[in-house]
C-alpha cells in the first residue's frame, strides 16, 4: 500500500459485520470496497457500496434493481444501472363502486392494465367501502390473471355495529357483536372479526336465531 499499489476489496457483508474499522477507509491506496448480500443497492460512503440483488424476489421488494457500472480509482463515478427483468409495484384499488366480486376484479384488471400484469410483482391494497354481496378474497383473487399478485383487503364495513347491536339485542347477532367488542383485542383485529361474523349471520351461512 505504499508503493502506488491500488487495493481493490471485495467481501460478502456489512461494515458492521465484517467490523471495518473507519481508519481504513482513510487509506488512499485502498480505492474501493465493494460489499455483497444487501437486498437493495446501499450506499456507507464514497468507497464502499453494495448493488444488492439484480433482481426483485419477492413482494417486500420494492425500488430499483441493477448493477454498479462506472469508475473507481483516482475519480469515482458509480451509478445504479437497473438490470431486473421485472419490477414491483404497490397499489390502492378503491372497490366502493364494486357491488360484488366480479366488478371487483374488473376494477384491479383496469388499473394493471398500465403495467406487465403477467410478469411484474404486484402488491395490492384494496381501499374504500367492500360490497353488500358475500365478500370472498380467495374467490376474488382466483378471477385475477396477473400471475404475480398479492392483495391486502384494507376495505372497511358499511355496518353499522352499534345500531345492529341494539335492534337484535336478544338474538344471536347482537350477542355476537356484543361479546366481540368485549374481546379485549386490537380495534383492527375486533373490526375484522366484527365484519366476518356479521357478514355470515346476516347472509344466512350461519344461523343467527334471532329473537331481538
Amino acid at each position: 500500500a505504499t508503493h502506488g499499489r491500488q487495493i481493490l476489496i471485495v467481501a460478502y457483508g456489512n461494515p458492521d459485520s465484517l467490523a471495518i474499522p473507519q481508519w481504513l477507509l482513510s487509506i488512499k491506496n485502498i480505492i474501493y470496497i465493494a460489499l455483497g448480500g444487501e437486498q437493495q443497492y446501499t450506499h456507507w460512503g464514497e468507497k464502499v457500496c453494495d448493488p444488492g440483488y439484480p433482481e426483485p424476489l419477492d413482494f417486500s421488494c420494492t425500488g430499483t434493481y441493477g448493477v454498479l457500472t462506472g469508475t473507481i480509482g483516482s475519480t469515482h463515478a458509480l451509478e445504479l444501472m437497473p438490470t431486473a427483468s421485472r419490477s414491483f409495484h404497490r397499489l390502492d384499488i378503491d372497490v366502493s363502486n364494486c357491488s360484488n366480486p366480479e366488478e371487483a376484479a374488473g376494477e384491479i384488471a383496469k388499473a394493471l392494465s398500465d403495467y406487465e400484469a403477467d410478469r411484474d410483482l404486484f402488491e395490492l391494497r384494496l381501499k374504500g367501502i367492500r360490497p353488500r354481496s358475500e365478500w370472498d378474497m380467495s374467490q376474488l383473487q382466483s378471477m385475477l390473471k396477473a400471475q404475480y399478485v398479492s392483495v391486502r383487503d384494507e376495505t372497511d364495513t358499511y355496518y353499522d355495529f352499534k345500531a345492529l347491536e341494539a335492534e337484535h339485542s336478544r338474538g344471536v347477532l347482537g350477542k355476537y357483536i356484543t361479546a366481540v367488542k368485549g374481546a379485549g383485542y386490537d380495534e383492527k383485529i375486533i373490526r375484522s372479526a366484527l365484519t366476518l361474523g356479521v357478514d355470515a349471520l346476516l347472509s344466512g351461512r350461519v344461523p343467527n336465531g334471532d329473537g331481538r
